[in-house]
């Protein structure tokens, strides 16, 4: 956990990959909510897909691969329930957790 913050805000796009969308939503959020404010931490991860622009390093997913768990077709065979299971073990010191997301509609 990070003293900086006591909450973690984890925001899974939907089948639409915006991620950006979800994270300004939940930025607005806090403005809204000042009880919630600066010290929740806002993750917004951002699932590639083989359509994408990525770096070398970056995991990917086939379309719509990434909603169902699969490995990452880098090379690395990372399955995205396994990352988002990551983001939660590194978070598990936040005092408060919430998930939200969309029914990938």
């Amino acid at each position: 956990g990070s003293p900086d913050h006591d909450r973690a805000l984890i925001v899974i796009h939907g089948y639409g990959r915006n991620a950006k969308e979800y994270f300004d939503s939940a930025i607005e959020a806090q403005n809204v909510f000042p009880d919630v404010g600066t010290n929740t931490l806002v993750l917004a991860p951002l699932f590639k897909s083989e359509d994408d622009d990525r770096q070398d390093n970056d995991l990917y997913w086939s379309t719509g691969g990434w909603s169902r768990g699969e490995d990452s077709l880098d090379g690395q065979a990372f399955s995205s329930f396994s990352v988002a299971d990551g983001l939660l073990e590194s978070i598990s010191a936040a005092e408060q957790t919430s998930h939200g997301g969309h029914g990938l509609g």
